[in-house]
């Protein structure tokens, strides 16, 4: 094995310099173009639809100081919508995480003006 190692450190030694350039900024670019690509899917404050109901500009949404007193019911709105607008889970995401009902996490989002219905 460290025979191996020796030659490709004696094989890479002889390339020259002019080879591998191209292919560190080619490697930068792609890493570069890939970043931005992550950033822009993300959905905050872009419009578009999903799943049958128009999406809203994306807010960054705080959740309350007083989450721990919360009520049960009054908890998982607010993991709702956490989970949808910093988050940007889809709804079933957040339906098989939470184990609800679909319909249930969409209507929570529409009581909270964060979707509507077409």
């Amino acid at each position: 094995m460290l025979q191996i190692l020796q030659k490709l450190y004696e094989t890479a030694q002889s390339i020259p310099i002019h080879v591998f350039l191209p292919m560190i900024v080619f490697v930068i670019v792609v890493t570069f173009a890939l970043s931005l690509l992550m950033v822009g899917s993300k959905g905050h404050l872009q419009g578009g639809r999903e799943f049958g109901f128009a999406m809203e500009a994306r807010p960054i949404y705080q959740i309350p100081r007083n989450y721990s007193s919360l009520q049960p019911n009054e908890k998982r709105r607010v993991t709702i919508q956490n989970l949808y607008l910093n988050h940007s889970w889809d709804l079933d995401g957040i339906a098989r995480l939470l184990e609800l009902d679909r319909v249930y996490v969409q209507d929570v989002l529409a009581k909270s003006g964060h979707l509507r219905r077409k």
